[in-house]
């Protein structure tokens, strides 16, 4: 199976963790594990352990540039033969869900943390993390925060 995980950047931090840890299992299992992210100091280990990683400004919140991340997501994804998008984030979220639609592969994410979600704009911006086929919830607490302030919306 090939697996694509999208995050904004691999620096440091749970998310970064989480994604290296799923792409050395991938790889350990014989699975191809795709990465793609604005760089970081952690791409060096992602490779050497086995996962390809692709640059792109997948950090950015500018609806133009979200519209044409997931444009070039779909076209990695079909050069790629990628199986499953798994999105790790809210502003690629969008692009991976773009992607998603183009391409036809289903879409999983991680919910990492207790976004704020005081207005309305907000709360659709967050909602992207939830319009895969799936969400992961990294804990029981988000899963209760998923579920409390997007009850449309289900994380396990």
């Amino acid at each position: 199976m090939k697996v694509l995980q999208v995050l904004p950047a691999l620096e440091s931090g749970g998310v970064e963790r989480g994604t290296l840890e799923i792409a050395k299992a991938l790889t350990q299992e014989g699975h191809d594990s795709i990465v793609v992210s604005s760089g970081g100091p952690l791409v060096d280990t992602l490779e050497a352990e086995g996962s390809q990683h692709f640059s792109l400004s997948v950090h950015t919140k500018n609806p133009a540039r979200i519209l044409l991340n997931g444009m070039r997501i779909a076209t990695l994804v079909e050069r790629n033969h990628v199986e499953l998008i798994h999105v790790r984030s809210r502003a690629p979220a969008w692009s991976c869900l773009l992607a998603s639609k183009l391409t036809g592969r289903p879409l999983v994410s991680t919910f990492h943390g207790q976004y704020g979600h005081q207005n309305r704009v907000k709360k659709l911006y967050n909602s992207g993390m939830l319009r895969g086929l799936y969400c992961i919830a990294v804990s029981e607490f988000i899963r209760k925060h998923v579920e409390s302030h997007y009850p449309n919306h289900r994380a396990e």
